[in-house]
């Protein structure tokens, strides 16, 4: 797939016991029929909701994928009997994306941003997530890098790796997706390294848009 950092990603068949993942995550998808590694959330969701996710321009054409995917994973998943609310954190309580009608939600899809949407559908079952023996960006709740702290950081060049930004210290000094480098030392490791499988994950207020939109 893409070369950019943040934004590999390698499809390999569950069985095959012969494959050695080398990214810093491995995710179960579709019913645990595929298994996907991937360097970074953005590259997570183009395994979820597919390659096309690769094509979408701008973060508005992002969003609106992952709310289309949020709100059939949540229609799917209140029909079998757990009723799951879907919203963006800068939404007001009563306009959701979605809403299970009549019923208490018992768990929330949070589309803010691509970490928070790969933590809420691990935590609510649609995925499995798994993370090298040397990562914790989604296993510990560790305070938001600013961007020379990011993983995604190339200092020598002033760019965001993984959305492809120049003079990004002239931007904001953080953002939602941010990943520390202690969290992720390597985006490639050597193959054979072993992985765990992520508890339940917290998702911090930093890693929701209406914490930025108060700092900002």
């Amino acid at each position: 797939m893409s070369e950019l950092v943040g934004k590999k990603l390698r499809y390999f068949h569950p069985l095959d016991r012969e494959y050695r993942p080398t990214l810093p995550f491995v995710a179960d998808i579709e019913n645990g029929e595929t298994k996907v590694e991937a360097d970074g959330p953005y590259a997570l969701v183009c395994g979820i909701i597919g390659v096309e996710y690769y094509d979408a321009e701008g973060e508005d054409t992002c969003w609106y994928m992952r709310a289309d995917y949020a709100a059939k994973t949540a229609a799917f998943f209140t029909a079998m009997g757990t009723p799951v609310l879907v919203t963006d954190s800068t939404l007001p309580p009563d306009k959701p994306v979605w809403a299970p009608e009549g019923q208490e939600p018992a768990h929330v899809i949070y589309i803010d941003s691509d970490w928070t949407f790969v933590a809420s559908l691990h935590n609510l079952g649609d995925i499995t997530l798994y993370e090298r023996a040397d990562v914790k960006a989604f296993s510990e709740e560790r305070p938001l890098p600013t961007c020379g702290g990011c993983a995604y950081f190339d200092a020598a060049e002033d760019r965001c790796l993984l959305f492809n930004t120049w003079h990004i210290s002239e931007l904001r000094p953080a953002c939602a997706d941010a990943i520390d480098k202690e969290s992720v030392p390597l985006i490639e490791a050597a193959p054979g390294m072993e992985y765990r499988r992520v508890g339940k994950i917290v998702i911090p207020e930093f890693r929701l848009k209406r914490y930025h939109e108060r700092k900002g």
